[in-house]
């Protein structure tokens, strides 16, 4: 191979290299967001559960977007140049806006990030839908769930979360 050749060769594997590290949330939700409501890049959940999570957020939210998001723990390897912050809060709201990038959409939309050794969780409804589902109504059912999740009943937990959630804000969806 000549040298420019291999200085070519280099340089490619730079700039792919440079073009991962941009990628938003390190490139598992580009993966998975166009077919998925449910993120488990730890493997908490077999697939059958998260097949059955997501259609029980789809028979919940017809007309919404609702997604689930269980890391392990807030950590560095969820954060990237998209997201630098460890806060919780400021996570989902950015996730928010990546997963939902259309205003209206994330309006309507619902979505939990849990990262459980932390034991921390964060609910976020768009406008729309808190005027359905108030922040103490979510609070409440949301905490009815943490026995599950300290005793690794994640799935229980879970469905649990999603039905509880529907059943509050009523069965017809948002138009």
């Amino acid at each position: 191979m000549t040298y420019r050749g291999l200085l070519a060769l280099i340089l490619l594997q730079l700039s792919i290299r440079a073009y991962k590290k941009e990628e938003p949330f390190n490139g598992y939700f580009a993966e998975h967001s166009k077919s998925h409501q449910v993120f488990d890049p730890e493997g908490y959940l077999t697939r059958s559960q998260k097949k059955e999570l997501e259609q029980n957020l789809s028979d919940n939210f017809k007309e919404s977007s609702a997604y689930i998001v269980i890391l392990k723990r807030m950590s560095q390897e969820y954060f990237d140049s998209y997201s630098k912050t460890f806060d919780i809060i400021v996570y989902a709201d950015e996730l928010a806006q990546y997963l939902m990038p259309v205003r209206n959409v994330r309006e309507k939309s619902l979505l939990a990030v849990y990262a459980l050794e932390n034991r921390i969780y964060r609910i976020r409804t768009g406008s729309e839908l808190r005027q359905r589902l108030p922040d103490d109504k979510v609070k409440d059912i949301a905490d009815d769930i943490l026995g599950f999740l300290k005793k690794a009943k994640y799935f229980e937990g879970l469905s649990d979360l999603i039905e509880n959630l529907g059943k509050a804000k009523g069965k017809t969806d948002l138009e």
